[in-house]
């Protein structure tokens, strides 16, 4: 008897223990996610295969209760992707999407003329130096969007109200205005003269595009620094949702969900 209870018991042991080798060997040879550290474009995630923390559902939120936004983060928090992501929906890329809540949405995908401007990539070291690169950037979205400005000697304010109403009568829907590192040109700039001058260049920048709001559909700002917006005269209709409660989680967690994946 004592034979037979012991030869069952080793009998259960057998199985258990194959049993846990089994689970054991499926969780460790699950591949870990796929991280996109340091990847700024949705596009490049798609292609690439990576784990994307979805952040559409906050887009779908925005499109409903407004127009035009401003958000202040710390770098490296995904404002650069975010912006990315925003591209990508008005251009009306559903395909790339699947899986996430705006893909199951009643969303209409209809495709938008988008301007994507980044302040960090236009030089801003030297007296004239932002609004001269702002007035080539314009000139080159005028040229590939085929759109009808004679530009010679126009400052940036001209170039950038003929850009988005021309656009606005060429497709005949709203015009969509991203700006990220909006603050870059001011804050980077140890010159007080130098970063003066070149707050000044954005606060028209952002002057002109109020003036435009009947040929907009949508407008997304984004950077570090929250105080310099506030300075801005020409920026006051856009809508800041740094600290709105609705939005304390949105472009915040990004480096916990990170942490956490890696383990």
């Amino acid at each position: 008897m004592g034979l037979s209870c012991a030869l069952s018991h080793f009998g259960q042991f057998l199985i258990s223990a194959f049993i846990f080798s089994f689970e054991v060997s499926v969780i460790t040879s699950t591949p870990a996610p796929k991280l996109a550290d340091g990847i700024q474009t949705i596009q490049q995630i798609y292609d690439g295969r990576y784990t994307y923390i979805d952040q559409t559902g906050y887009f779908l939120q925005l499109l409903a209760k407004g127009k035009h936004y401003f958000i202040a983060r710390p770098e490296r928090s995904g404002k650069s992707l975010f912006l990315s992501t925003l591209l990508e929906i008005f251009k009306g890329k559903k395909e790339i999407f699947a899986g996430t809540e705006i893909y199951d949405s009643n969303y209409d995908w209809k495709t938008y003329p988008v301007l994507h401007f980044d302040f960090s990539q236009i030089s801003s070291r030297a007296p004239g130096q932002f609004e001269e690169g702002l007035i080539t950037e314009l000139k080159e979205m005028i040229k590939l969007n085929k759109v009808p400005v004679n530009g010679a000697g126009a400052s940036f304010q001209f170039l950038l109200r003929k850009l988005v109403q021309g656009l606005y009568e060429k497709d005949k829907v709203g015009v969509v205005v991203l700006v990220d590192e909006y603050d870059n040109p001011i804050m980077y700039r140890r010159d007080s003269k130098l970063a003066e001058r070149n707050q000044d260049v954005v606060d028209d920048f952002f002057a002109t595009l109020k003036s435009l709001d009947r040929y907009l559909k949508f407008t997304f700002v984004a950077g570090i620094d929250k105080t310099i917006i506030a300075n801005l005269h020409g920026a006051n209709y856009l809508k800041d949702i740094s600290t709105n409660p609705e939005y304390s989680m949105f472009l915040e967690f990004h480096k916990d969900v990170t942490q956490l994946l890696r383990g």
